[in-house]
């Protein structure tokens, strides 16, 4: 499922890779360029959960894979870790791992699949 910024709540419906965020053409280029996309798969004919989120930005990219770990430019990485000095990547208390931009992207994945 999904859990966007002003607290609404959705559930995928089907699998596939789904584009869930990205600057406006046209911003300026002050604000920083990101990209979020979801891998969503069947787990035992069930659709409800995100395997693997990608977040790309202009310094790089972050995978986050609800089973399998982080990847900063295709590389498993320990937590906490960096992408660059103004993205980091960090495990919550609660098993989550999130990705914040210093300009205000941030992404969480639960170990359960929520997004």
């Amino acid at each position: 499922s999904l859990t966007t910024f002003d607290g609404s709540r959705r559930a995928f419906r089907s699998q596939g890779i789904y584009e869930l965020s990205s600057p406006c053409p046209g911003l300026p280029d002050t604000i920083p360029w990101f990209r979020v996309v979801a891998v969503v798969q069947a787990c035992q004919g069930k659709v409800e959960s995100v395997n693997q989120v990608h977040i790309f930005f202009k310094d790089g990219l972050v995978t986050l894979s609800s089973e399998h770990g982080v990847w900063v430019n295709g590389i498993h990485v320990a937590l906490p870790a960096e992408l660059s000095a103004s993205v980091s990547i960090h495990k919550n208390p609660d098993g989550s791992v999130s990705v914040n931009q210093k300009a205000g992207v941030q992404v969480w994945l639960d170990p359960q699949g929520k997004l």
